[in-house]
C-alpha cells in the first residue's frame, strides 16, 4: 500500500507504410487504492483526459518501486485518475489453463 507503482507502454499506434510508429507512455508514481478480486485500482497524479493517450498500454507490466511485478494494465477511466490492472497471479492462472488445454 505504501509503495509507488509505474508502467511503461506504447500508445497511439500509427502505420506509415509497413512501419508501425508509436509513442512511449510512462506513468510513474501511481498510488495503489484498492483491490477487488483479481483487479487492482491505481490512481495517477493527474486526471486522465483522453483514453486514447493510453491506447496500446493494455498488458503493460505494473511494477512497484522495488521492481516487483504486481499486475498488468487493463484499462483507464477518462475524467478520473483511475487505472485498472489485473493481478499477475490471475495472468498466471490463465496461462496455466492455456498450457493445460494445449492452447500454447
Amino acid at each position: 500500500i505504501n509503495d509507488r507503482y509505474g508502467f511503461c507502454g506504447h500508445t497511439k499506434p500509427k502505420y506509415t507504410g509497413a512501419m508501425l510508429n508509436t509513442e512511449v507512455r510512462m506513468e510513474l508514481d501511481l498510488q495503489f487504492k484498492n483491490s477487488s478480486g483479481d483487479y487492482h485500482l491505481f490512481n495517477t497524479a493527474n486526471c486522465i483526459q483522453d483514453a486514447s493517450d493510453y491506447q496500446g498500454c493494455s498488458g503493460a507490466p505494473i511494477v512497484n518501486n522495488s521492481g516487483k511485478l504486481v499486475g498488468l494494465v487493463s484499462s483507464v477511466n477518462p475524467g478520473t485518475k483511475m487505472i485498472f490492472g489485473f493481478s499477475i497471479s490471475f495472468c498466471k492462472r490463465l496461462l496455466d489453463y492455456a498450457i493445460k488445454d494445449g492452447m500454447l
